[in-house]
């Protein structure tokens, strides 16, 4: 996706609080994927530090080196890379992040990913690391894993203190998929946020991918899901009743006024904390760069920039992370896709959609809302999204296979960890380690 461009200029009046969005404008069927992953020590199964030696600074040194990349700093220390795959970038807890130049095939970013993944991994082998398709730490927990030297994450870290019981799980032990998409004007961005929103709690249903943390299993099979939950509730979440259940009568300006509610973290490196960014506006206080800034820290389920984002799956084996950006192209780049997806779930409230949200990561799709269960609703969303793939000519619904054969199962990528943690690893860490290192 276009990245958002800074500009210092100071905001006039509240018609430029929009302009982000409408700059997103465009006729093209795109596809952006950021992919994190999880680093542990191939000696003890520990969260890989910054600074220490054969940490994930020697990481990105090396792969910097091998890629001929665009080192990338923070007073002085390096902190990404830009090479020609995408952007290399680091999550608040080392979390390796890949944003991928977006793609409208599915096999261009698949080749992407393995390229990445085997040169990562290669890196990796040589400091004595392994990288991790789980949405969390398996045994690390945020009171041992530093926050890296980003004054963005040092402010997070400080506004936090008091906005939930895991947003420092959420912000240094998990690691997750987003996909973005493309849109053509205003109504059509609007549709698509609200048709992403109403699909999230389902899809996050089915991709929980993060059972087991401190070394046993946690009665949750996406404690990830579980920790954004308990993070900071007017960042997080479904956004608005007004976006799901009518969103015709959603606007740009809708958006922006949610925003401007929120409080803002920090301000040209300064922590600022409870403020709302609207009283920063209303002094004349903020520049483009603020606003910008401050719509990157609001963390929904699917958010709006110029593009609009779908965020809240856990990190999975590659044939899984590619069955992400497959599902979502099936239905909002197919004539009838969102059509279909708002027809099937047309009887549900934003409560409902709220009690799915709420109950995904303990139950994965093993429950049931208003008496239908969520597997079979999840089970109707890939078989639409496969139809509107289809219709493209690829063969690109192959990309959901690997789902759709968990699916008829009515599994789980965590219910196959689970089966097997509690079976055949006998409760092995290592064989969890093998079984998702990312090669």
């Amino acid at each position: 996706m276009q990245t958002l461009t800074k500009q210092d200029t100071c905001i006039e009046n509240a018609n430029q609080l929009t302009e982000i969005f409408r700059s997103g404008f465009k006729s093209e069927k795109r596809l952006g994927v950021e992919y994190e992953k999880l680093a542990v020590k191939n000696s003890n199964f520990k969260a890989v530090e910054f600074f220490f030696h054969n940490g994930i600074l020697d990481f990105l040194n090396d792969y910097k080196n091998i890629q001929k990349g665009i080192p990338c700093y923070e007073k002085d220390i390096l902190l990404g890379v830009i090479s020609n795959l995408g952007t290399l970038t680091l999550e608040p807890g080392c979390q390796v992040e890949m944003s991928l130049k977006p793609e409208e095939k599915i096999e261009n970013i698949e080749k992407k990913l393995i390229n990445y993944n085997k040169v990562s991994s290669k890196v990796a082998k040589k400091l004595g690391i392994s990288f991790l398709s789980l949405g969390i730490q398996p045994l690390s927990t945020f009171d041992n894993i530093k926050i890296i030297p980003k004054y963005r994450y040092k402010h997070m870290t400080k506004y936090f203190t008091d906005k939930g019981s895991c947003p420092y799980v959420m912000m240094r032990e998990t690691a997750g998929i987003q996909t973005s998409i493309d849109y053509r004007d205003e109504y059509d961005a609007i549709q698509k946020l609200s048709c992403a929103l109403k699909l999230s709690p389902f899809i996050s249903a089915f991709f929980v991918n993060s059972p087991v943390r401190k070394g046993k299993l946690s009665g949750y099979k996406s404690y990830r899901l579980h920790a954004w939950l308990n993070t900071d509730n007017k960042r997080c979440g479904l956004i608005s009743k007004k976006l799901l259940e009518n969103p015709d009568c959603f606007s740009f300006e809708d958006y922006a006024n949610i925003l401007l509610d929120i409080p803002m973290i920090f301000q040209n490196e300064k922590f600022v904390g409870n403020r709302p960014f609207r009283d920063i506006f209303d002094t004349n206080e903020a520049d483009f760069s603020d606003w910008y800034t401050h719509i990157s820290l609001f963390f929904p389920d699917a958010r709006l920039k110029n593009y609009v984002e779908i965020r809240n799956h856990d990190c999975q084996r590659l044939e899984l992370a590619l069955a992400v950006p497959a599902l979502y192209k099936g239905i909002f780049y197919s004539s009838e896709g969102i059509e279909k997806v708002n027809e099937l779930l047309k009887g549900f409230s934003y409560y409902d959609y709220e009690f799915v949200r709420q109950n995904a990561p303990r139950f994965g799709i093993d429950f049931s809302v208003d008496n239908i269960k969520i597997s079979e609703i999840v089970k109707e969303i890939f078989l639409i999204a496969q139809e509107g793939l289809r219709k493209f000519g690829l063969e690109e619904e192959k990309y959901l296979e690997p789902a759709m054969q968990l699916l008829k199962d009515n599994l789980t990528p965590a219910d196959i960890i689970i089966k097997n943690f509690e079976g055949s690893w006998n409760k092995s860490i290592a064989k969890l380690i093998e079984f998702s290192k990312i090669k």
